[in-house]
């Protein structure tokens, strides 16, 4: 059993799931679609805007589009950003879900208010 299940392929839903795995907690990271890096990657935004002081999990996605030959200062690749993304996930050892959502987040359908 999954101790954190985190939604959405957003950059900082990425960053929250590799915190929360690497703090030892079983996590598990459900996407609607079959890709990572929210509007990055789904649409292309292009390039990543000023990040001064910028550090933690966002350096090191930059250093690994840096290393596949994925970006050039402040610009990238948006595809090799997909596979990069997907390999550091699996690396970081997080369980990937797919083409999942979220239903009712409330054990047994939804409360009267």
């Amino acid at each position: 059993m999954h101790q954190v299940i985190v939604m959405g392929r957003r950059l900082a839903v990425i960053a929250a799931a590799i915190a929360a795995k690497r703090k030892g907690l079983k996590t598990l990271l459900v996407e609607k679609y079959g890709f990572w890096g929210g509007m990055a990657t789904a649409s292309l935004v292009n390039p990543f805007m000023s990040t001064l002081g910028a550090g933690g999990h966002y350096r090191e996605f930059l250093q690994s589009l840096t290393k596949r030959q994925a970006a050039e200062e402040r610009t990238f690749d948006g595809e090799l950003a997909k596979l990069g993304l997907d390999e550091w996930l699996t690396e970081e050892g997080i369980d990937l879900l797919f083409h999942g959502q979220l239903a009712d987040k409330r054990a047994g359908g939804r409360e009267k208010r």
